[in-house]
């Protein structure tokens, strides 16, 4: 019904159309074109815009989840050297492997203290860890608690019935990080594994079990965390949602209370739903561990500055119908004036003029001188094509405009997640070098001054393993004297390090300090720290009892993973002063500390140098107020805006060309309907072809041209058809009143002789008894005597059936009364007048050739009547009727001008059709219908003709 309605409007539309004259209709086509051109140029614009800047924000968020991903995995790899030092700690696998050791309390609390002494060792930094649970195959059930003493978790532990019923144990993917939560509460009656599940429940935690050489199952280490660690290990982003789910797919953790779960796909990423606002979701998997971390944001903030666009491009839009309607306006006028001004001269005078069409008038305007054609392509060019590239050609502009900002954007904000990583990594140097300090390890080191650096030695071999970036350990007492250094070599004094290593450090407030080294011991490039030891005995922090200084290797600021990310982006680290502390530009940009010192203290943006010309972006660290410079080179932004340069100059050719085409097609509608009239002209000049109806619709100007010209075409031929119909009919009365002269000259002839040869026969006949013969020659002789009779050509139907009746008399005798004739014509007929011998030939046709082969029972039946002043004879037979081809052939016989001696129907049917239509026109007719052995019926009709007329 609706499809209905649309089409009804649809051509009631076109019906208005076709009303048009052609100054509307050309205002009409540039209002529609450009009504569609100006919606679908800003909507496709804008999808190719948008799937830049969403493609952009893409690889932006891939470096994003990237650099998040490789956090968490260089966490869980630290947590999985930590367990494998678990694992392999003797004291601790001999003591879940002790089958005595829960019989003796003593022993319990002894081995408990041993373990838990180790772990502070093997656990030297926190790490986000939240508990380590060992449970042995000695029903030994222990629970260390970072940060405080461990625990004995009952006597009523069965590691063998919590191995097998237990669905922590039996977790199959051994050594993967999975989220663990209980669903139902526990209902268990044994008190330990009830603990068990409450410190693990909720919580993400990592399984690894112990086995000896058999591979059979000695105990297990259970490491929990709380998944909110994840927060610290990702970037800060208040706009951006970030969700963490397990290989399970379920979830670990998310910085939005509110979200909805998230199907995962595999082309990495998608906008889709969720909270009912549509987001970019973009995942990073996880490696070994098939977690996957998600990011999903705003499509709104991403786009921002494009729907902010879409007040502008109304306005733009407006602009550009309102230039369109003027200009179509003007224009539409200009070219449909000649028209206007040709239909009233037509209306006029109805003429044809003598044309010559190779004249030219060559003192015309060149305007003048184009074709109309030419004139229309011009009027698109100027209200459509024009309008419509200035409005692309803006938009574009604008979007282009808005991507470049887009891709500033994200390239300064690369400066901004380099920041968030030095801050980061920052960080945990500042908790893992105060966890040294503050170690019972150190502390007894220095308070003791003991010369045996066995125990130092094993506790940094466990630090190195768990911070592989720390090269080296100095220790020094409050007078600079070296106390312990893991470099042998190193063993100055601290003013060989730092010869202002006292002013700085006393300036610091306890806080880790950045050291600018004089000496580097190490082939490798070096970043060093220090710190001041404070004692912890009595709880006393504020006694300063040593210092230690802390080397590390420069690449534990990660600057080459983002510049592998970004191919041609540098960024170099330096303090307040100028001085670089790390780079990734290979001394490319800056050959000395007074180019970024310069660079430091100026607020601009875009930076020149040796020919190039960079995005300058810089951010202080919270940390240490280091200096972090970002630089983009120009050329990267700008090669990533030839994509939408290239797509820009191909939708403005596009568009040139597609508005184009439709001007020609439109102007070739207009004007083929004036080429067809041209042609039609050309043929009348040069062939005299009178007979060119040119097809026509609309109602416009050139619908009026051809409608007249249509008309003026038939109007002559109307004038020649009544000339030529005049002259023939004189030529045929001219025929017939020779005709009847001959003829009146022939019966002058004739009658005596036929009469009295006549009237001797029948006396002959009468003499000798001859009746029959008698009564026929009779009727011969009336028949002759109405034939030839010198009265009008036009007698009462009465008269012509009483010669009918004389005819019949005669065919009877001949055909021994095969057939009969019944008549049935009304009487007022009767009185009028019709044409002499117009019945008798059909009548004979019908004996003839319709009764002849029968033996008997022949019947013809002639009627008679007037309707509507015309009287209408119909002769009807029950011979053996005719043939469908010969029925074809004496109707076309009928039409035919030529005269045939031979026919089905006889010259005498033919000669009453002819008759008919010469004293009748087209109120005369005749129509014979017949059937194969089902008789013959002819109907002829004629106005009606009273006798005193």
């Amino acid at each position: 019904m609706i499809v209905g309605a649309m089409m009804t409007t649809i051509f009631k539309i076109l019906k208005i159309f076709k009303s048009f004259d052609i100054r509307k209709k050309l205002l009409f086509y540039s209002l529609l074109i450009t009504l569609i051109s100006v919606p679908v140029l800003y909507f496709f614009s804008q999808h190719i815009v948008y799937s830049l800047i969403i493609r952009e924000n893409v690889d932006y968020e891939y470096r994003y989840l990237h650099i998040s991903a490789s956090y968490i995995e260089t966490f869980f790899e630290t947590i999985e050297g930590n367990i494998r030092q678990i694992y392999n700690n003797e004291a601790i696998r001999k003591s879940l492997t002790n089958s005595r050791l829960t019989d003796d309390f003593s022993n319990i609390s002894i081995t408990t203290n041993i373990i838990t002494r180790e772990l502070d060792s093997i656990l030297f930094q926190q790490n986000y860890i939240d508990s380590v649970i060992l449970l042995g195959i000695n029903d030994f059930a222990y629970y260390y608690n970072w940060g405080s003493s461990g625990h004995y978790l009952g006597n009523n532990f069965n590691f063998s019935e919590f191995n097998d019923k237990g669905d922590i144990l039996n977790n199959k993917e051994e050594g993967l990080p999975f989220y663990f939560q209980e669903k139902t509460l526990f209902t268990g009656t044994n008190k330990t594994e009830g603990k068990i599940y409450n410190l693990l429940n909720n919580r993400l935690v990592y399984l690894r079990k112990i086995r000896d050489q058999e591979n059979t199952i000695k105990g297990a280490i259970i490491v929990s965390f709380y998944p909110d660690f994840i927060s610290s290990l990702t970037a800060s982003d208040p706009q951006k949602n970030l969700v963490l789910y397990d290989y399970k797919h379920e979830l670990i953790w998310s910085n939005s209370n509110n979200h909805d779960k998230i199907a995962l796909n595999n082309t990495g990423y998608k906008i889709s739903s969720i909270n009912n606002e549509q987001q970019l979701v973009v995942q990073e998997k996880l490696n070994p561990y098939g977690f996957n971390l998600i990011a999903y944001t705003p499509i709104k903030n991403i786009l921002k500055e494009l729907y902010n666009i879409k007040k502008y491009s109304i306005t733009y839009s407006i602009i550009c119908v309102l230039l369109v309607t003027i200009s179509s306006y003007i224009f539409s006028k200009k070219i449909a004036e000649p028209f206007h001004k040709l239909t009233d001269k037509f209306s006029e005078e109805l003429s044809l003029p003598n044309i010559n069409y190779q004249d030219e008038n060559i003192n015309s305007s060149f305007y003048n001188r184009l074709s109309i054609k030419s004139k229309i392509i011009i009027y698109f060019f100027i209200t459509i094509i024009i309008p419509n590239l200035i409005f692309i050609s803006i938009l574009f502009s604008t979007y282009y405009n808005i991507y470049r900002d887009e891709v500033k954007k994200l390239s300064t904000n690369n400066i901004k997640m380099v920041k968030e990583n030095l801050d980061y990594n920052l960080q945990k140097i500042d908790e893992f070098t105060k966890r040294i300090a503050y170690s019972s390890q150190v502390q007894s080191f220095v308070n003791k001054n003991n010369k045996d650096n066995i125990p130092i030695d094993k506790f940094f071999s466990y630090i190195k393993m768990d911070k592989p970036d720390l090269l080296a350990l100095s220790l020094y007492n409050t007078q600079g004297d070296n106390l312990y250094s893991s470099i042998y070599f190193n063993t100055f004094p601290v003013e060989r390090v730092n010869k202002n290593f006292f002013a700085e450090m006393e300036n610091s407030k306890g806080q880790l300090q950045f050291l600018k080294t004089n000496n580097n011991y190490y082939t490798d490039s070096l970043i060093t720290f220090s710190r001041t030891i404070r004692s912890i005995q009595n709880h006393n922090f504020q006694e300063i009892i040593a210092y230690a200084v802390f080397y590390l290797k420069k690449d534990f600021f990660n600057l080459y993973s983002f510049s592998n990310l970004e191919d041609k982006s540098y960024f170099l680290i330096s303090t307040q002063d100028g001085q670089i502390i790390n780079r990734n530009d290979n001394g490319l940009l800056f050959k000395s500390d007074a180019n970024i010192l310069s660079l430091l203290k100026s607020e601009d943006t875009s930076l020149s140098y040796q020919g190039n010309k960079y995005l300058v972006s810089q951010e202080t660290t919270d940390s240490h107020n280091f200096k972090l410079i970002g630089l983009v080179p120009y050329s990267q932004i700008n090669n990533k805006l030839i994509p939408l340069s290239k797509i820009n100059i191909l939708f403005i050719t596009s568009c040139f060309i597609i508005l184009l085409g439709i001007s020609s097609l439109i102007s070739l509608s207009i004007t083929r309907r004036l080429n067809t009239l041209e042609n039609a002209m050309k043929r009348i000049t040069k062939n005299n072809d009178l007979s060119i109806q040119v097809a026509n619709q609309g109602n416009d100007e050139i619908a009026i041209l051809t409608k007249q010209f249509n008309s003026m075409i038939k109007r002559i031929n109307e004038l020649i058809k009544e000339n030529y119909q005049v002259k023939l009919h004189e030529s045929k009365l001219m025929f017939l009143e020779k005709e009847a002269q001959l003829n009146a000259l022939q019966q002058q002839i004739n009658p005596h002789f036929l009469y009295n040869t006549l009237e001797s026969i029948k006396w002959m006949a009468y003499t000798k008894g001859a009746l029959e013969i008698c009564d026929m020659t009779t009727a011969l002789g009336n028949f002759f005597r109405g034939t030839i009779s010198k009265d009008n050509k036009f007698i009462t139907v009465k008269e012509e059936l009483q010669h009918l009746n004389n005819y019949i008399y005669i065919q009877n005798l001949r055909y021994q009364d095969k057939f009969r004739v019944i008549i049935d014509v009304k009487e007022e007929v009767k009185k009028c007048k019709i044409p002499k011998l117009i019945l008798q030939p059909i009548v004979e046709n019908a004996i003839e050739h319709g009764l002849g082969e029968l033996e008997e029972g022949g019947i013809i039946s002639i009627s008679g009547f007037i309707r509507n002043n015309i009287m209408h004879f119909t002769i009807k037979d029950n011979g053996i009727g005719i043939k469908a081809e010969n029925l074809k052939k004496i109707r076309d016989n009928l039409q035919s001008e030529e005269t045939e001696k031979s026919s089905d129907c006889g010259i005498g049917v033919k000669n009453v059709y002819k008759r008919l239509k010469l004293y009748f026109d087209s109120k005369g007719n005749l129509e014979i219908k017949s059937k194969e052995k089902q008789g013959t019926i002819v109907k002829f009709s004629m106005p009606v003709i009273f006798q005193e007329k």
